[in-house]
């Protein structure tokens, strides 16, 4: 199982990359490995299938998740260094990869009693892939449901494969220039185009509807209004040409963008310093320092103990159908595991400690950081680790993009003008925290369902070489193929810490001009979400998404976001039609269209290396230059 597992997450993790590499941010792995694998097995002969139940498919879907999600850095902090100029080898990244993110892993380890056990974090993520594996098990009725989920997304992958296929060869079939033929070039010049991406729209249906709407809206504003206003009124001198002292509306947005992500993310963090601090100290401790905040503001009722939402460890709302209602422990310091299932301490001790010496000698080889330097960006990378695993249990969003930025600006303190160790010390404490709160979503969701914590650590090993490797083969082809950073694949999340790095660099002289301000704004728009939301809880589901808002600053494609809107439409249409169809097949379709576009793309890339090239020529786009 450990095996499927990791051939399943490797098809993920290409994918994975992929959508990093377009718009900043993947997919997830968990369910996908879950339902696939379980279809694996049951269509396997009886004796290659025998006693495959939830925790075995648990077991599967930590490897397929580990190897979907190792993906460290590519998506930031490596494209962000080629774009300095630095070039690097396979196996340098390759052994680069191990190190750096399997210090997560171990770290991960000592922190599942206090996570999971004491506190009870819920991780939503985590809960419900224990509620899908238990359901397909529950009956051969479910199992055949979990079949045909299947079978599903298989029906919906190939067609977005041939359809990548088929825009290789003709590529304006995959952005029309609509409004180019329909005679307005001043509007295509932004990037308005009809994008028929069978992911994105896929990724529309995985995403709510509130996010979405909120992407669009801020891409019309940005892409549609500001960025011709600041070329009209002379603040910039171009619409998407990039680097950190260009004069471009790109950037320039870019920056409002960072400024209001960062404040939202910084803001919901502190909102979370109890159950930080009950992650951070002992229960005497935690418990005196929310008696003396109480003493102080006078309000004792709003500052001890935890939220009661963090201490329930029932499957809620998924739990309703009571599957797994029975899985709830009573102990509250105790480890239900049975001791020959348990991770011993010496296990992740010394993994830790052996991937930490491989990370200072690698890193010191290779990539011109000082010893010194890189012990600290290992400590801090398992003190954010902490943060992100209290982050995500309480609200499944792991703030990498706060993590790197504070990283960098540590380091900034540290060593002076050197933008490419602000990188990659940003690099080790991301990724660090990735995988801890990667697999935390795993020990979840085998606390659930009783499966061997033991099994699910060789699993993300095993996972994670796969990832490994697909990782770094999915990168060498695409940055072969294509100009990472360019219009195919812009990169936002290393143009994001790129910009943030050269800033602490050389200071923020070079940002453009009048765009403090504005970032000042967006900063103080983003920080006021989450306290609305604490305010007016009520009111929640009807304020736009700062992340959403953020990303439509930040990602200079509004014809892709405008694609993702549509999707989570077509959603909402299909629910209306018939809500338990949806419900049963919706994410297998979405998944199905995101993997094929995403293993295609690898092919298609590859196709691009080896030489064969489209068939557009001017006739095929009408004039348009694609």
């Amino acid at each position: 199982s450990v095996l499927v597992g990791g051939l399943v997450g490797a098809v993920v993790c290409v994918s994975n990359l992929y959508f990093m590499l377009k718009i900043g941010w993947g997919l997830g792995a968990s369910l996908t490995s879950a339902i696939l694998g379980f279809a694996i097995f049951k269509v396997l002969p009886a004796k290659y299938s025998e006693g495959f139940g939830p925790k075995e498919n648990c077991t599967l879907q930590s490897a397929g998740t580990a190897a979907g999600l190792f993906t460290a850095g590519y998506s930031n902090a490596i494209p962000a260094l080629m774009m300095l100029g630095r070039t690097f080898r396979w196996y340098q990244l390759l052994v680069w990869t191990f190190c750096c993110a399997f210090l997560g892993v171990f770290f991960a380890v000592p922190l599942r009693t206090h996570a999971i056990l004491r506190q009870k974090l819920r991780f939503p993520t985590g809960t419900a892939t224990a509620e899908v594996i238990q359901s397909m098990h529950a009956s051969s009725t479910n199992a055949s449901i979990g079949i045909y989920k299947a079978k599903v997304l298989m029906q919906s992958c190939w067609p977005s494969c041939l359809w990548i296929l088929i825009t290789f060869f003709i590529p304006f079939l995959y952005n029309i220039p609509l409004f180019y033929w329909l005679g307005l070039p001043q509007v295509d010049a932004w990037n308005w185009n009809l994008n028929l991406s069978p992911a994105f729209f896929g990724a529309g249906m995985l995403i709510d509807l509130r996010v979405t709407l909120s992407m669009f809206c801020s891409a019309i504003f940005c892409w549609g209004f500001a960025g011709p206003l600041l070329v009209q009124y002379g603040w910039v001198e171009t619409a998407f040409k990039f680097s950190a002292t260009s004069s471009s509306a790109s950037l320039f947005l870019l920056w409002v963008g960072i400024a209001m992500m960062v404040a939202q993310q910084m803001v919901s963090l502190l909102l979370l310093w109890k159950p930080i601090i009950r992650g951070f100290c002992p229960t005497t401790v935690a418990d005196v320092i929310f008696t003396t905040v109480s003493r102080v503001t006078r309000r004792p009722d709003r500052f001890h103990g935890l939220p009661s939402e963090s201490a329930s460890e029932s499957l809620s709302p998924a739990s309703s159908t009571g599957s797994l209602q029975a899985t709830t422990f009573e102990e509250e310091d105790i480890d239900p595991t049975p001791e020959s299932e348990r991770i011993p301490a010496s296990w992740w001790m010394s993994g830790y400690f052996i991937s930490s010496v491989a990370c200072i000698i690698v890193v010191t080889s290779w990539f011109d950081m000082l010893i010194q330097e890189v012990i600290l960006a290992i400590f801090l990378g398992s003190l954010f680790a902490i943060v992100g695993v209290q982050a995500t249990g309480e609200t499944d969003i792991t703030p990498i993009s706060v993590i790197g930025n504070m990283t960098q600006l540590i380091m900034a303190l540290v060593r002076k003008g050197d933008s490419a160790v602000y990188l990659m010390a940003a690099n080790i404490t991301g990724a660090s925290a990735m995988q801890a709160t990667d697999m935390m979503q795993d020990l979840k969701t085998g606390h659930l369902l009783k499966a061997s914590p033991r099994a699910q650590f060789f699993a993300e090993l095993v996972g994670g070489l796969f990832g490994a490797v697909f990782s770094v083969a999915g990168w060498y082809i695409f940055s072969t193929a294509y100009e990472i950073g360019g219009d195919e694949f812009p990169a936002i999340g290393a143009r994001n810490w790129l910009v943030t790095s050269q800033a602490f660099a050389n200071g923020f002289s070079n940002i453009p001009k009048h765009v403090g301000w504005f970032c000042l704004v967006g900063a103080i728009f983003g920080g006021l979400e989450p306290l609305v939301k604490l305010r007016w809880p009520l009111y929640a589901e009807y304020l736009p998404n700062i992340m959403g808002i953020s990303l439509g600053f930040m990602i200079p494609q509004p014809g892709t976001l405008a694609t993702m809107f549509f999707g989570s439409l077509a959603l909402k249409w299909w629910q209306r039609r018939d809500k338990d169809q949806s419900d049963e097949l919706s994410y297998a379709v979405a998944s199905g269209m995101c993997a094929g576009e995403g293993v295609m793309g690898v092919v298609a890339a590859f196709m691009q290396i080896v030489g064969l090239s489209s068939l557009a020529t001017d006739v095929f786009c009408y004039g348009h230059n694609c």
